[in-house]
């Protein structure tokens, strides 16, 4: 046979494997009849013989003109074909539909696998391309004459391709059209699409504040520290040391406050630095100094693979009926309120939502005297600011001790979950009960968001639960774990407030944070150790 009808004989293998319609018996006939149907020419390129012009006449039923008026058999419906070059036309597209769905290897070679990859010729028209992935519906739309290739990838789904052809998820048709307006229908198998995905990173929502732990943690659930003072009190030198502390001792991270109360108030300086806020037409609003400071401390904990919770006011000394301890806590009780607490959250969430270390924001904080409706209605402003500049961080309240209104902001649309202070003066066993009804209360995942401070000697905490120890510490834990928390915030009193001297016995330097930490932190690490 020749080498001509021999690449006929291939292409017929390959097309009747797919069912190339109408090519099937034309291209046939002429190979049974052993008829040369392409030729080699001068230039090296490949034509249509005029016997192989009669032979796909006869065998289509269609009359073949030859360049010497002569023709073939006539087809039923009279029509005919003008020259053995249409022929050749009708074998190269069978050729085309062939090789359309030859698999091509990255090293050139061909295979006749009938469920290979199907590239387009670069004669293809307009193509687009919609794919839907199980984390979303990403769609290509892609208008050009070239080839179209599907890259490899990690998400495999089926795809559906519209050229001037339908492709379905059963299966793939094509029609392409000659210039003998003939239309030929290839039905392919189902053809899986492999793509690689590769989403935007959205670093707000990377942190699930209630089930996020530190890749270098040990423990089951996230376990923070307490460092109320630190944004304001601390440099970052301090801070970096603090969160490679924090990770060799297996925590999370930490929960601080931007505005605490004092010594730590927005009229305070922060370290090294100017005033953190000032009141400027009825608004909060911090300086550019105090901004780079705290995505500094941000950045140290970033570094060590630790998270940060903020809490942007604190409620019982700048929220409506606010306590004040004196001094500058005089001047900015009430400062935040319903007026001004939407541009004060937006503020926060625009300065700081998109920083990688952030993972939660939490209200309240020891409102006591001030858990009121009224300020109810400030959290909600609060929290639409927030979300309104597009921070979709986790959001939970710090409630007030045992007695104080556990469960005033059930219903909350903002809260995420709830983190109870159980305060300081009381045994592991009320904490645990405690716990227990705040989280059947809720219907929410709790959080321990306070209990007995180590070492805490304050005067106003009664003589049996005064200066707690390991034992203690060990024993809050557990009972937080015998509630089923889904998070626990540690605290140690000289560290909360940054190592400044009162209602502590912690050997606290904050030159030297990580003396602070010992067998209190390493007891409640291993009571939620996985």
């Amino acid at each position: 046979m020749s080498q001509a009808n021999r690449r006929v004989g291939r292409r017929l293998t390959i097309a009747a494997a797919f069912s190339l319609g109408v090519m099937i018996p034309i291209l046939v006939g002429a190979a049974a009849r052993d008829l040369p149907i392409l030729e080699t020419t001068g230039d090296g390129s490949e034509s249509a013989t005029v016997e192989g012009a009669r032979a796909v006449g006869e065998a289509s039923g269609r009359a073949i003109v030859d360049p010497d008026g002569t023709t073939g058999p006539s087809s039923a419906a009279g029509s005919g074909i003008a020259s053995a070059a249409v022929a050749e036309a009708l074998v190269a597209e069978s050729d085309t539909a062939i090789d359309s769905v030859t698999d091509t290897a990255g090293d050139g070679s061909t295979s006749d696998d009938a469920a290979a990859t199907d590239t387009a010729p670069t004669s293809a028209p307009t193509s687009t391309t919609a794919e839907t992935a199980s984390a979303g519906t990403e769609t290509t739309a892609a208008t050009s004459p070239t080839t179209t290739a599907r890259s490899t990838a990690t998400t495999t789904r089926p795809s559906t391709t519209v050229r001037p052809t339908t492709t379905t998820r059963a299966t793939t048709t094509t029609v392409r059209q000659t210039t003998t307006t003939r239309q030929t229908t290839t039905t392919r198998p189902p053809t899986t699409t492999t793509t690689t995905t590769t989403a935007a990173p959205n670093r707000s929502a990377s942190v699930n504040g209630i089930t996020h732990v530190a890749s270098s943690a040990p423990t089951a659930i996230p376990v923070y520290d307490t460092a109320w003072q630190m944004l304001i009190k601390a440099t970052p030198a301090q801070t970096d040391a603090y969160f490679a502390t924090l990770k060799n001792y297996g925590f999370t991270g930490a929960w601080t406050a931007i505005m605490h109360h004092s010594p730590a108030t927005y009229l305070d300086n922060f370290a090294g630095g100017g005033q953190v806020a000032s009141v400027q037409n009825g608004q909060v609003v911090l300086s550019d100094g105090y901004v780079r400071r705290v995505r500094e401390i941000l950045d140290s904990a970033q570094r060590h693979g630790m998270k940060v919770g903020l809490i942007p006011a604190w409620q019982n000394t700048y929220l409506p009926g606010a306590k004040s301890n004196g001094g500058k806590e005089n001047q900015v009780v009430g400062t935040i309120n319903e007026g001004n607490a939407y541009a004060f959250g937006k503020q926060i969430a625009e300065k700081f939502g998109d920083h990688p270390a952030l993972s939660m924001w939490v209200f309240g904080g020891d409102a006591a005297s001030n858990n009121t409706d009224a300020n109810r209605r400030v959290w909600r402003q609060m929290a639409s600011g927030i979300k309104d500049a597009g921070s979709n961080h986790k959001i939970t309240y710090h409630t007030p001790p045992s007695g104080k209104g556990h469960l005033n902001y059930r219903g909350e649309w903002w809260l995420d979950f709830i983190s109870p202070q159980t305060g300081h003066n009381q045994g592991a066993q009320e904490t645990q009960n405690e716990l227990s009804t705040v989280r059947n209360g809720y219907g929410l995942p709790t959080w321990q968001g306070e209990s007995r401070y180590f070492n805490i000697t304050f005067d106003w905490i009664s003589a049996q639960w005064r200066n707690p120890g390991v034992q203690q510490m060990r024993e809050d834990a557990q009972a937080a774990k015998n509630a089923g928390v889904a998070g626990y915030v540690y605290g140690d009193a000289g560290r909360w407030k940054w190592c400044i001297g009162a209602g502590d016995t912690t050997p606290c330097n904050a030159n030297n944070i990580g003396a602070s930490f010992g067998d209190a932190e390493r007891a409640v690490i291993n009571v939620f150790r996985r």
